[in-house]
C-alpha cells in the first residue's frame, strides 16, 4: 500500500468559507451561540481570560475531566475527557496529550500540577518531556439537584370531602461547568471561566450522548475561556494539520482508563460473566458512535484500536488503527503525536480490516489553510 495525503482532507465540520485560521479562534456566530443556555437558564459566574501578552504556548496537557455529576463513573471521565482532547484537535495545530499517555497520581478534582500529579516529567521508558511552555486544560462539572413538589386537585371531584389531591415530583437540576487553564510546570493559573445552566437530569437518553446538554454547556465553557488567546495559541501559518476528523477512539482503551481511587470500567466488569461485559461494552460504543451496528461494532470490539469511519487512503472506513511504528493507539491525540512524529516521512501503521491484519505507509502532511471568503 502506497502513502496519501489524503489523510488532511478538511473535516466537514469546519467549512473553508468560515474559517481564517482554523485555531482555537471564534466566529461571530459562535460567541452568540455561548448566550443561550441548553436549559434556559445560561449564565457566566465567572470570566478570567487568557492574556494576549505572555509566553507562547507550546501545546496541552488535558487533565481528566473532574465529573462531580450524581453517578458519574470513570467510563464517564475517560469520554468527557476524549471529548474535550478531540474539541482540541480540532481546534488547534499545537500538541495535545492526554490522559492515556500519562499516570495520575490524584483524582481528577485535585490534579493541578501536571508536574506533580502526572509522570510526565519523570517520564515513562526513560522518556521525560519538558513541560515550560505547556498549558493544563482542567474541566470540572458539578450538579446541584433539587426535587419540587407540586399538588395537583381533581377538580372532578365536587365538594371538599370528595377533591383528590395527587402529587406530581419533579427534578430540576443546575449544572456548573468550570474550566482552568493552568501552567503545568507550576500550576500557576492562567485563566478561568465558570458557567452554569439548568437541565433535567431525568431526559437522560439510552443511545449516543446520554446528557447533551451537559456537553453543550462544557464546549461553551470552552468556547469562552480561549476566545480572547488566539493570537497566543494560534499563531498564523500557512498550513494546517487536521487531526481529528474520520476516526472514533479505542473502547476498550478509554474503558481501561482508571484513577488512583476509583476503578475502571474494565475492572468493574471483569468479574461479570461474559454477556454482562459484552453489554457493558456494546453501551459504551452505542455512546461513542450511536450509529454503528452491532456487526461494525465487533471488530473495533475484537481488535482494540481506532476506527475510521471515513474512507483515509490508503486506509478505508471500518479499518482498526492498531499502531502506528509500533506503538499501540488508543485516542485520537495518540494518533496525532505518533504521526505528527514522523516529521513528513511515511509511518509504519498496523491495520485490522476484516480478519486480515495489514500494514500501510502514512503521510500525515499540512494542508494550506482555507482562505477567508464572504457570504
Amino acid at each position: 500500500m502506497t502513502a496519501s495525503p489524503a489523510l488532511t482532507v478538511l473535516s466537514a465540520r469546519a467549512p473553508a468559507a468560515r474559517m481564517t485560521r482554523v485555531a482555537l479562534a471564534l466566529t461571530v456566530a459562535l460567541v452568540l451561540a455561548s448566550q443561550v443556555g441548553c436549559g434556559g437558564g445560561f449564565e457566566v459566574v465567572e470570566e478570567r481570560p487568557l492574556p494576549e501578552e505572555g509566553p507562547e504556548v507550546r501545546g496541552f496537557i488535558v487533565f481528566p475531566v473532574a465529573d462531580m455529576t450524581p453517578g458519574a463513573r470513570t467510563i464517564d471521565v475517560a469520554v468527557r475527557t476524549s471529548d474535550v482532547a478531540a474539541w482540541l484537535l480540532d481546534r488547534t495545530d499545537l500538541p495535545v496529550v492526554g490522559p492515556l499517555d500519562y499516570k495520575i497520581f490524584k483524582e481528577p478534582d485535585e490534579m493541578r500540577i501536571a508536574s506533580v500529579d502526572t509522570n510526565l516529567v519523570t517520564g515513562t521508558k526513560g522518556k521525560r518531556r519538558d513541560l515550560r511552555g505547556w498549558v493544563a486544560v482542567w474541566v470540572q462539572i458539578t450538579e446541584n439537584r433539587a426535587t419540587n413538589v407540586r399538588d395537583i386537585v381533581d377538580a372532578r371531584k365536587k365538594g371538599k370531602k370528595n377533591q383528590k389531591v395527587y402529587r406530581m415530583h419533579g427534578v430540576e437540576a443546575t449544572v456548573r461547568v468550570e474550566v482552568q487553564l493552568l501552567d503545568a510546570m507550576r500550576g500557576k493559573r492562567m485563566a478561568l471561566v465558570v458557567v452554569k445552566d439548568k437541565d433535567n437530569p431525568t431526559r437522560m437518553k439510552l443511545k449516543g450522548d446520554p446528557r447533551p446538554p451537559v456537553t453543550t454547556l462544557v464546549h461553551k465553557a470552552l468556547r469562552r475561556v480561549f476566545a480572547d488567546a488566539e493570537a497566543r495559541v494560534a499563531p498564523e501559518q500557512p498550513t494546517r494539520i487536521v487531526r481529528r476528523a474520520g476516526t472514533l477512539p479505542s473502547g476498550a482503551g478509554l474503558a481501561s482508563f482508571r484513577t488512583p481511587d476509583k476503578p475502571s470500567m474494565a475492572e468493574v466488569y471483569a468479574k461479570k460473566d461474559e454477556i454482562e461485559r459484552k453489554t457493558a461494552m456494546f453501551t459504551l460504543w452505542s455512546r461513542l458512535a450511536p450509529e454503528l451496528g452491532v456487526r461494525e461494532v465487533y471488530f473495533p470490539m475484537k481488535f482494540p484500536g481506532l476506527l475510521l469511519t471515513a474512507d483515509r487512503p490508503p486506509l478505508k472506513k471500518g479499518d482498526v488503527i492498531l499502531e502506528v511504528e509500533g506503538r499501540k493507539m488508543a485516542d485520537r491525540y495518540q494518533l496525532d503525536q505518533a504521526l505528527r512524529a514522523c516529521k513528513g516521512r511515511a509511518c509504519k501503521v498496523k491495520v485490522q480490516r476484516g480478519f486480515k491484519s495489514l500494514t500501510a505507509d502514512v503521510v500525515w502532511l499540512p494542508v494550506p489553510r482555507p482562505e477567508a471568503k464572504d457570504d
